[in-house]
């Protein structure tokens, strides 16, 4: 076997190991053992597997028998409202059930596993491991057990970087990740891989989306709205992420809410005005110079996936699998030579990926005390320390996404009109 195919393998196989042994678990009886497994993993279980896809299935099923699942959904065990976007209902012309729940949810966790052979290989044996811990990572279990629907999204726009990466054809590339928009809305963000086109192609790949965009609004605006009101805010405290947690958590510690409010609009910008300035060093240059095409654009999409979230939303961890697309190239970045907050790159985000196994372990320290000694045990690593790695790791994300396209002929092409024309000689 060579050993790019070797290297390409590990991280797919690592998670089918994975999942088939948490599998046998389950079928075997051994639900206690399964679910104390997933508890100490950093997983936060739901009542049973694939839970998250039977919220979809429900409004689906829902949809096909006439009711508006946006208003009431009796189809779900739990009465839960549809608040995914519609374009999930257009499945609604199939006999969708419920009872399709436990061959979709194992039909959509082992594509997912597949998806994972689009990545770019590693180039080393330890490469490939470091992909394969981030594989399985809480984040990731946490993601497969519910088969939530951000696997869905994380295999289209995988497939969308993948044909990108080949140059052809890129049209459906484009496609791919698009539908991964109308299926969860901030996959749009990883459209910016046509920033990478000719100009002209770039502005038609824009004017079709706009298009598309356009046409979908008007044509569900009542069920964009239901879906976009019922997006729950939850503490900052437990399993979530975004740069909304930072000013939640001092308004949760006694802040006014403008002065919360204010903290995470000033901190998102200096993030991201910080994170350009990085990126426009010659030192960023230099550390992405080594990185193939297949690491840059799925880096870009990873970038996209991860920073389009953070700064817009509060997401539970899960939806952090999807800085599994830009790992291969933090690897690489390690393996290269590149400055070493770039080559620290990738034990940051293994350590967001795997923040959630230790955190329980914390918290079982933080219940043998009581008062303040537990809040303290419980606010710093479960707080601060998550808060000071996403903060980190999204300014330095922001840097090598304005290095990855700094030089992309749309850039190229608009401070080309910037540029002041050169006013004629006087006496010419």
């Amino acid at each position: 076997m060579r050993e790019t195919t070797r290297h390409r393998l590990i991280p797919a196989l690592a998670g089918l190991v994975a999942f088939s042994v948490m599998a046998l678990l389950w079928v075997g009886g051994l639900q206690a053992l399964f679910y104390a497994v997933e508890t100490q993993w950093g997983v936060w279980p739901g009542d049973y597997p694939f839970s998250d896809l039977a919220g979809v299935l429900s409004g689906i099923e829902c949809k096909g028998r006439g009711i508006d699942p946006y208003v009431t959904n009796p189809c779900d065990a739990w009465g839960r409202q549809f608040d995914y976007p519609p374009a999930w209902l257009w499945l609604s012309a199939l006999p969708v059930t419920t009872g399709w729940l436990v061959p979709a949810g194992i039909a959509l966790d082992l594509a997912f596993l597949a998806s994972l052979l689009l990545l770019p290989p590693a180039r080393t044996a330890q490469g490939a491991r470091l992909v394969a811990a981030g594989v399985l990572s809480s984040v990731t279990l946490f993601a497969v057990e519910r088969a939530n629907n951000d696997l869905a999204v994380f295999i289209l726009v995988a497939i969308g970087a993948a044909l990108l990466s080949r140059r052809r054809p890129a049209l459906l590339g484009y496609a791919a990740i698009y539908l991964a928009g109308l299926l969860k809305y901030f996959p749009l963000a990883a459209m910016a891989l046509a920033l990478r086109e000719a100009p002209g192609r770039f502005l038609a790949v824009a004017a079709a989306a706009l298009a598309v965009t356009a046409l979908f609004a008007a044509a569900h605006h009542a069920e964009l709205a239901s879906a976009l009101g019922t997006i729950p805010f939850g503490s900052p405290f437990r399993m979530v992420y975004g740069a909304a947690n930072l000013g939640g958590g001092l308004v949760m510690l006694g802040a006014p809410v403008a002065a919360g409010h204010a903290v995470t609009v000033i901190a998102s910008l200096a993030a991201l005005g910080l994170g350009a300035a990085l990126g426009l060093r010659p030192s960023a240059s230099a550390a992405i110079s080594p990185l193939t095409q297949p690491e840059r654009v799925f880096a870009l999409a990873g970038a996209a996936m991860v920073l389009g979230p953070f700064f817009t939303a509060q997401n539970i961890n899960y939806r952090a699998v999807h800085m599994l697309l830009m790992l291969p190239a933090l690897v690489a970045l390690r393996e290269t030579g590149a400055a070493r907050r770039y080559a620290s790159l990738c034990w940051v985000a293994l350590a967001v990926l795997w923040m959630d196994f230790f955190r329980i372990k914390v918290l079982t320290l933080a219940y043998t005390f009581t008062g303040l000694a537990q809040h303290l045990i419980e606010a710093i690593p479960g707080f601060l320390l998550r808060e000071a790695l996403w903060w980190w790791l999204a300014v330095h994300t922001v840097a090598l996404t304005t290095a990855l396209l700094r030089d992309c002929p749309v850039a190229g092409w608009i401070a080309l009109r910037l540029r002041p024309s050169s006013l004629p000689v006087a006496g010419s």
